[in-house]
């Protein structure tokens, strides 16, 4: 019988009902015990002192400390961990911890697509018990009362100051009775499940105002005791909301979230009724038997057959470029995951950047290759993809460039390139800092064809072919937003969708003052107050520690800092759940 071990964060949180519900419906040839780990020091403790067949970890940010007391113990479990926030929220954490575990469950569609559903991941919905949390009073005698509640944690990932306060605001002016309820989960204060379950039997609408989330739980909580529910595309909430037939969805502002709170009230009965329909498919009963079968899974991915990769070798090499930034050994195990075969090559330390570009044109020995800098974090499918279009687009296509996520600006750019080598090894790149740019007017002035995917604000999956930006360091992030807006203020550029980036960044800033989110701002202005003369010279890597004003700026950091602030940031506590 396999042996399964459950750990979750806080008694009577978000993890501990999962954890619970998954043992309440376990099939009966699982031995299944569950522990709380609220520390990741704890974690010897809660495993306890005999090895399991598996341990499933609710809470991602102990994974690296539950592997290594499995290291230090000799123990051979595997450990199957659970990913419970929405993208991009914490992307460069799941990129740290990734190797930690053995296999990953998201628990959202979004988030799993978006990250490239990798190799030994799994998308399974949270669910909610139907035994416990019931309807105990009928939508009919219920007057229109509005609920919120989450973690005071994550208050302004929820948007409780800046949305929801507003809206309480305006819809107590017209009538409309609004309780919002701000929790720590480590109080003692906290409300029990059955006071939970009174009070959303005394409620008719649910409220989500959240700007990222996993599913959220007290959505799915509400739903089954009678409420229906309003909330921002989030989570799993696309799959649980049918727009005005068990609920809405709706933009993230005030005006938009008030105007749908008031069409759900008004027409409450009929939502209600068919928001209960829908949750039966969400009872933990039903879910968990999905949980299980990647436990088994995972338990026999060993004796199972690896499938064939295409062999690509003689038609694609793909460059990758490294100065040491952290994302590099991610970049190459998202490339050890492609669904093909292919030549490799690192182009390592070589400045400036035009000259690292040149050695691919030179020192290429395929018919193609792919340019991949070491902060791209490439989905399983993307050589392949990049090598079906060009060929697909006929001897004329003299490159491709397909779209990728970049985490930091939040939204797509045009990033990963595969070249026709035959062509653009007739064009070889200048010293200038636009010289990407220069090489594809040359090739199009002389009637070849250059591919371009369409860039939007959110990635679109098969299509956008990997992450961008998951990390960086203080020097880099400076130097690139820098470079990015002394482009964009040089004419003609393509650059304007970073216009609005200064106002963000300083709207970021305000909201969490850290190192990282104070030299992305610095570097904005760096770039509006440089020299309007044109753009500098190719990126070198080797001039990163004396960028204009940096060190300045370092110095003006520390001076103002408390004791022990920048070990605050550089090692920040991990928030709890965003359920």
């Amino acid at each position: 019988m396999p042996s399964l071990r459950i750990l979750y964060d806080v008694d009577g949180w978000a993890y501990h009902n999962q954890a619970l519900a998954l043992r309440k419906y376990a099939p009966a040839d699982f031995d299944v015990s569950i522990a709380a780990l609220a520390r990741p020091e704890d974690a010897a403790v809660a495993l306890g002192d005999a090895p399991v067949d598996v341990v499933f970890l609710l809470g991602e940010s102990k994974t690296q400390a539950v592997r290594e007391t499995f290291r230090q113990r000799g123990w051979r479990s595997k450990l199957v961990a659970g990913w419970c926030n929405g993208f991009p929220h914490r992307i460069a954490l799941f990129n740290r911890m990734r190797c930690a575990a053995d296999a990953w469950i998201f628990n959202n569609q979004t988030t799993w697509e978006a990250t490239g559903r990798l190799p030994q991941t799994w998308m399974i919905p949270n669910g909610v018990d139907l035994d416990v949390f019931t309807m105990t009073r009928r939508p009919e005698v219920r007057t229109p009362k509005v609920l919120w509640t989450g973690s005071a944690r994550c208050r302004a990932l929820k948007g409780y100051d800046d949305i929801l306060l507003p809206v309480q605001k305006q819809l107590r002016a017209g009538g409309i009775e609004c309780e919002l309820l701000l929790v720590d989960p480590l109080s003692v204060h906290k409300r029990s499940t059955p006071e939970m379950i009174d009070w959303y039997n005394h409620g008719t609408v649910l409220v989500c105002a959240s700007q990222s989330e996993g599913t959220p739980n007290p959505a799915l909580e509400a739903a089954a005791c009678g409420c229906t529910v309003v909330s921002t595309p989030v989570g799993n909430m696309p799959e649980l909301i049918r727009h005005d037939v068990n609920g809405y969805l709706v933009e993230r502002n005030p005006a938009a979230l008030v105007g749908a709170i008031t069409l759900a009230c008004e027409n409450y009965p009929r939502l209600a009724r068919a928001m209960q329909q829908d949750i039966q498919t969400w009872h933990w009963a039903a879910r968990t038997p999905e949980f299980f079968r990647v436990f088994r899974e995972v338990l026999d991915h060993e004796r199972r057959p690896q499938p064939v990769r295409p062999d690509l070798s003689d038609a694609v090499t793909v460059f990758v470029t490294t100065v040491g930034a952290p994302t590099f050994e991610a970049c190459l195990r998202h490339l050890e995951e492609q669904d093909c075969a292919f030549r490799m090559q690192i182009i390592d330390h070589v400045a400036p950047m035009n000259v690292a570009f040149q050695r691919m044109l030179d020192e290429c020995r395929t018919p193609y290759y792919v340019q991949v800098d070491e902060d791209m974090l490439l989905h399983p499918h993307a050589v392949r993809t990049l090598y079906e279009a060009i060929v697909g687009a006929g001897p004329k296509a003299a490159m491709y460039v397909a779209a990728l996520y970049d985490v930091h600006v939040a939204r797509c750019i045009q990033g990963v390139k595969i070249f026709r080598h035959d062509i653009v090894r007739r064009y070889p790149f200048t010293a200038h800092n636009a010289f990407e740019s220069e090489q594809v007017e040359r090739l199009e002035q002389d009637g070849y064809v250059v591919g371009r995917a369409q860039c939007g604000i959110h990635p679109i999956p098969d299509l956008t072919l990997g992450l961008h930006g998951t990390r960086w360091s203080l020097q880099s992030i400076y130097e690139r937003y820098a470079t990015l807006e002394q482009s964009r203020r040089v004419p003609p550029s393509r650059l304007q969708w970073f216009a609005p980036y200064a106002a963000e960044f300083l709207r970021r800033f305000s909201d969490e003052p850290s190192e990282e989110n104070f030299f992305a701002l610095m570097g904005v202005v760096a770039g509006a107050l440089a020299s309007p003369n044109g753009e500098p010279n190719a990126k070198d890597w080797r001039t990163y520690g004396s960028l204009p004003g940096f060190e300045a700026l370092r110095q003006f950091l520390r001076e103002v800092s408390p004791p022990n602030a920048e070990e605050a940031v550089s090692n920040p506590a991990e928030p709890q759940t965003t359920d």
